[in-house]
């Protein structure tokens, strides 16, 4: 059953805007933000690791590459033991958490990246 009677009904007026959203480019920019969810450190090592995926950066060695490198420096050696195990375990928590993200964006893979998740 249509509308045609009442072409600019509230319900008929959201169903144009949600398909025009649909239609644009950039649609799914809030599926790569992180989470309300996540702690300081891990919204940032987020960040940190959806920002070289998008200038096709690969991550090679997680600790010198996303490691305070001057942070590590004026740690003892305990703490700084406890600051690798920490950053590799967001490292890896956030990194599953971005390429579950990448698969569910059917943008994700477009042709202006050309990119594979797997290379993060």
């Amino acid at each position: 059953m249509s509308n045609v009677s009442h072409p600019k009904c509230n319900i008929r007026l959201l169903a144009i805007e949600a398909k025009s959203r649909l239609l644009k480019d950039d649609y799914y920019p809030s599926v790569l933000e992180p989470s309300k969810r996540f702690t300081p450190s891990e919204r940032d090592m987020f960040i940190r690791l959806r920002d070289m995926y998008e200038n096709g950066e690969e991550v090679v060695n997680p600790i010198e590459q996303l490691a305070d490198k001057e942070l590590m420096k004026s740690l003892p050696h305990e703490e700084r033991q406890r600051y690798i195990i920490n950053l590799c375990s967001e490292y890896a928590d956030m990194k599953r958490e971005l390429l579950s993200r990448l698969a569910s964006c059917p943008t994700a893979f477009d042709d202006r990246k050309n990119k594979s998740p797997k290379s993060i």
